[in-house]
């Protein structure tokens, strides 16, 4: 089965007509030619297009024929991008032909596939859609590809059997590909800006338990400062009419705000100090943001993370707001 791709300027130029169109529901087209245009521009089979409704430039449904399209149902179980060199593997579908094989791997480009004892068609200048269109076939049936690895100046050619990719790969393929976003947050030291309160095992790092013991928290600090200063401002102004109120207001504020640095320098001191908790970790952030996605993905499920995260966030204040800004 062979494609020929032509520029998108037909599904352009129709889109652009249509920008200002206002309707109460879609614009239906089944001019083969319009459908055609927006068939490509979407990578559909256009043989298998039959209608394409218009709602606006941001939604654009191409219905196709059923019977039609099982001639694409088998994959090769490949995820594709593309750059200025070509078309790539970026993943691998979990249990897919591509995967089972152990022929093709994440960086390999695709140069071209063949059916059959048919001649090659190359896969340059497609994008990865259009790529998709011309690996796809009917399951079962052989699709050989000429391929290039990451390291290789010669190209080699492969040949799988294309199989249906189910929802549970679907599903195994996306916590794979979160998995590595999360890897990315991530740094393997303790260079970062922040450090994490959980190691690379997964528990808990020392200092994290060494505040824990110590049953050392920010609220703490915050009281004892609000007390004091509320005490010292009576003090002050109970000579004036009207002062010991206004001491007790004034002087919690001021006392409630230093206490909250004073209950962060003790937190960390009960943490075992800056060096102890450095020497502790190793894992770190960029950003508070970046921390609190990682720890909510990696360790949100874990019976102790509430009491963790506490003992933390008397460390990093903003740890709490970071929590919630990505949950």
């Amino acid at each position: 089965m062979r494609f020929v791709f032509p520029h998108h300027g037909a599904a352009l130029a129709v889109a652009a007509l249509l920008a200002g169109c206002a309707t109460s529901g879609p614009l239906v087209m089944t001019q083969p030619d319009k459908v055609r245009a927006f068939a490509e521009a979407q990578g559909v089979p256009t043989e298998c297009a039959t209608r394409v409704d218009w709602y606006n430039a941001e939604r654009i449904d191409v219905h196709t024929d059923p019977a039609c399209m099982r001639n694409y149902q088998g994959t090769i179980g490949v995820v594709t991008v593309q750059d200025e060199r070509g078309v790539f593997i970026k993943a691998l579908v979990p249990d897919g032909a591509a995967m089972t094989s152990g022929e093709l791997h994440p960086g390999d480009r695709l140069l071209a596939v063949a059916e059959a004892d048919a001649p090659f068609q190359s896969l340059d200048g497609l994008t990865p859609a259009q790529a998709n269109l011309v690996i796809r076939g009917k399951v079962g049936s052989p699709a050989t590809l000429r391929v290039q690895g990451a390291d290789q100046a010669e190209s080699r050619e492969v040949t799988l059997t294309r199989a249906v990719t189910t929802v549970q790969q679907l599903r195994a393929l996306a916590a794979a590909q979160r998995a590595r976003t999360l890897d990315t947050l991530v740094l393997e030291n303790n260079r970062g800006a922040y450090l994490s309160p959980y190691t690379s095992d997964g528990v808990a790092a020392d200092w994290v338990d060494k505040a824990i013991n110590a049953r050392m928290g920010a609220a703490t600090g915050s009281a004892v400062g609000a007390a004091a200063g509320a005490y010292a401002g009576r003090k002050a102004l109970e000579n004036v009419p009207g002062g010991g109120m206004l001491g007790s207001l004034f002087g919690g504020m001021m006392g409630s705000s230093a206490g909250k640095g004073v209950g962060r320098d003790t937190a960390i001191k009960a943490s075992g100090g800056w060096d102890y908790i450095r020497s502790t970790s190793d894992l770190s952030f960029r950003s508070v943001d970046d921390m609190a996605r990682w720890l909510l993905n990696e360790h949100g499920d874990n019976p102790t993370f509430a009491e963790v995260i506490k003992a933390s966030s008397a460390v990093y204040p903003d740890l709490q707001p970071a929590l919630a800004r990505v949950r």
